[in-house]
């Protein structure tokens, strides 16, 4: 005996062009882990920033400094020429920025981007949003901020820094910078459960034919 042939696919959901709410089963969920705060991973970040001036402070800033009672010519002899001190100390502050400028990405990413009345994306008879534009002006944002806050907690223009060489005081909070800035891109890599169920809400709706009259596109994670 012949089997039943199995039953037809549901039809497609299908958009009105102001249909901006959170329709389907797989929105309405999404929906929901995107509407509140992801404080865990903010939490995470702010760690992040406090352990790293930590270690900036205990362990990277001290490396190398003059000695208690240490003869200021025995002081030189023992550091001159020695690149492991500068570089070690450098380390510590692009550290810094570096989660300085996670936080200031990251804080963005871990706000509410649903509630039921507006689903995050794309409307149905318009393209998916760019989201680089904001990327990018929180980036410039964090390599600006970011050297201050090296600036703040190595206490200068006083503290250890009065014994480095000039050129390092430069690179100190220069390389704050560059960390800052690519550190407010990380979290588009390792981002917060809120922006991936905002991102994923997008994709379907970004799901729209060619007529604009349906969504096909489902992605699970």
């Amino acid at each position: 005996m012949d089997s039943l042939p199995p039953p037809p696919p549901p039809p497609p959901y299908v958009y009105a062009a102001s249909d901006s709410r959170p329709r389907q089963a797989r929105e309405i969920e999404l929906c929901s882990r995107a509407s509140s705060t992801d404080w865990v991973y903010l939490a995470g970040l702010g760690a992040g920033v406090v352990g790293s001036i930590a270690l900036d402070t205990a362990v990277f800033r001290p490396i190398g400094v003059q000695r208690e009672k240490e003869k200021a010519e025995d002081y030189k002899a023992r550091i001159d020429g020695d690149l492991s001190l500068p570089a070690g100390r450098t380390f510590g502050s692009g550290l810094v920025g570096l989660s300085v400028g996670a936080l200031i990405g990251g804080f963005y990413l871990t706000l509410p981007k649903c509630d039921p009345s507006f689903a995050y994306g794309a409307p149905p008879e318009g393209s998916s949003r760019s989201v680089w534009p904001t990327a990018l002006t929180l980036a410039l944002a964090s390599a600006a901020i970011a050297p201050l806050v090296v600036a703040i907690e190595s206490a200068a223009p006083y503290g250890y820094v009065t014994q480095w060489e000039v050129s390092e005081r430069v690179i100190h909070f220069v390389v704050p910078a560059f960390t800052g800035f690519a550190g407010a891109l990380l979290p588009y890599l390792f981002p917060p459960k809120t922006w991936r169920a905002a991102r994923e809400i997008e994709r379907i709706r970004g799901g729209v034919s060619a007529n604009g009259a349906f969504v096909g596109y489902q992605l699970t994670f």
